[in-house]
């Protein structure tokens, strides 16, 4: 009960109702506020999860990370991004998550955006 409180009175204090977006990598910090906000009556959630293309791997993570916001009955995306240079990887990955966040958020026309990260973030 305490984070759900703690997480109440964060939407309070920032009037943050209506639809909403979450960036989820499918990490225990992301999956976690995913959960906060799909289980509070006042949010419409949309699950966001960017595909770097970086790793053999990663269109499966994104893909279970989809499945289970299918099985919350919650809407999710796989933005997948595109023609990475090899110049400093890993800031223009950085960069080109949140310039597909954002773009997807405003085709959405949704005004907040959730962004997990724990403390060695």
């Amino acid at each position: 009960m305490f984070m759900k409180d703690k997480f109440d009175s964060f939407l309070k204090k920032y009037n943050i109702t209506g639809r909403v977006a979450v960036a989820v990598s499918g990490g225990a910090d992301s999956m976690a506020l995913s959960w906060l906000c799909h289980k509070h009556s006042s949010l419409s959630l949309l699950g966001l999860t960017v595909d770097h293309r970086l790793r053999s791997e990663s269109q499966k993570e994104a893909e279970s990370v989809q499945n289970i916001f299918s099985k919350w009955g919650v809407p999710h995306r796989i933005l997948t991004w595109e023609n990475p240079s090899q110049k400093s990887l890993e800031e223009e990955a950085r960069f080109a998550r949140y310039e597909l966040l954002v773009e997807a958020c405003q085709k959405e026309e949704i005004k907040t955006l959730f962004v997990a990260h724990h403390q060695g973030d």
